[in-house]
């Protein structure tokens, strides 16, 4: 007669063995992942220290642009308010010069017309 699988003491053992050794593996598994984890935090940290640092570099380069900008916006103001003064006073000159020149020929026709 045949006898039954689970009444040897070898399946017992077997299966003894079998959850040792899934225990063991869960542990390793465990321990890896903390490694990861641990891994991934470190990553972290040293991205967002890079991060950080980049974010200093573009705000003293926003700093540089913003005083660069501005001073070239002074200047432009300045240079637009020298041309403004010297087309005024082109203005005010040719105005002149075309006044005095309409009352010499309304003196001249006057001269000629015999008005006074």
């Amino acid at each position: 007669m045949k006898s039954n699988k689970f009444e040897d003491g070898h399946i017992a053992q077997d299966f003894e063995h079998r959850i040792t050794k899934l225990e063991s593996d869960n542990d390793s598994i465990k321990n890896s992942l903390f490694r990861i984890e641990k891994r991934l935090d470190d990553m972290d940290k040293k991205f967002e220290s890079k991060i950080d640092n980049l974010d200093r570099k573009i705000d003293n380069l926003d700093r540089k642009f913003d005083a660069k900008i501005n001073n070239l916006e002074n200047k432009l103001e300045s240079k637009i308010y020298n041309l403004d003064k010297k087309i005024d006073s082109n203005f005010k000159w040719l105005l002149g010069i075309i006044l005095s020149n309409t009352g010499i020929l309304l003196t001249v026709m006057a001269k000629g017309f015999h008005w006074f």
